[in-house]
């Protein structure tokens, strides 16, 4: 059995941005965790243009056979310029449209905003929502809000399967405009138990502040944690090890997946 204090004695950097934040810090502070915030992402509304796009594809919601949510941020963007647009109503009671979404994260997203979730994939990645529904999908009309920074793998699969896909942008991932200098040296001076990143981007703006060559030696003494598959799959992809993988892809998952880590490990990471 898990000990409910598993993390006491243990500092952890969250580099989640703030809002999301907060349900991962508490929940590591509840196993009796230090928290380190160090917001590396932020989200906003995109460009006009986008906006723009993506308003004429919530007004033609009608022609759409089914829409995949990728994160939950893209639900939660996608949902509140529903509001806006006074179309709300017919994106959260629509019976009509297959809505997917890539993990169980995205679909509790769903779930709060009133959203009917039809499938949740079960790999947790993009990839892994095409290959498991992109058959279904052939010959359907098919709606993917998503990030700035989504790549076209998906998009691409799906298109190769017969369908038609139609991307709109819902919302921005950038970097924050000032990160905490004395968290990055802390990170620097390994006065940190374990990273916690909980997607690409979070991993990637840390690399603008600390050289990946550093950041390779520091995970020699101080374990990575990735919330999934896409997000360990970046880590990895720039030669640093990951000793700490979500088997779900959410917040309950990643405090699982560490509180396990350290409470088989008979070691002290942080050194004074």
């Amino acid at each position: 059995m898990m000990d409910a204090q598993s993390l006491v004695g243990k500092r952890i950097l969250v580099t989640r941005a703030l809002k999301q934040a907060q349900e991962l810090a508490r929940q590591l502070e509840e196993k009796g965790a230090e928290v380190l915030m160090l917001p590396l992402v932020r989200f906003a509304f995109p460009e006009r243009s986008d906006m723009e796009r993506l308003s004429q594809a919530l007004r033609d919601l009608a022609n759409f056979d089914a829409i995949l949510f990728l994160s939950a941020s893209a639900v939660g963007y996608t949902y509140k310029f529903s509001q806006q647009l006074g179309v709300s109503r017919e994106l959260r009671d629509s019976s009509e449209h297959f809505i997917a979404a890539v993990g169980p994260a995205t679909a509790k997203e769903l779930e709060h905003f009133g959203m009917r979730v039809d499938y949740v994939a079960k790999g947790g990645t993009s990839e892994a929502l095409a290959r498991e529904i992109g058959t279904a999908l052939a010959g359907r009309k098919i709606l993917l809000p998503r990030s700035n920074l989504g790549d076209a793998r998906l998009s691409d699969s799906l298109r190769a399967s017969g369908a038609q896909v139609t991307e709109v942008v819902a919302y921005v991932t950038d970097l924050p405009e000032e990160p905490d200098q004395t968290v990055l040296d802390r990170i620097r001076h390994e006065d940190v138990d374990v990273l916690t990143f909980a997607s690409p981007s979070a991993f990637n703006n840390l690399c603008r502040f600390i050289d990946v060559q550093e950041l390779a030696k520091l995970a020699a003494r101080i374990p990575f944690a990735a919330i999934g598959p896409t997000t360990a799959g970046a880590i990895r992809k720039a030669g640093i090890p990951v000793d700490i993988q979500a088997t779900q892809a959410s917040t309950e998952g990643l405090v699982k997946a560490i509180a396990s880590y350290f409470q088989g490990s008979t070691t002290v990471v942080r050194r004074p």
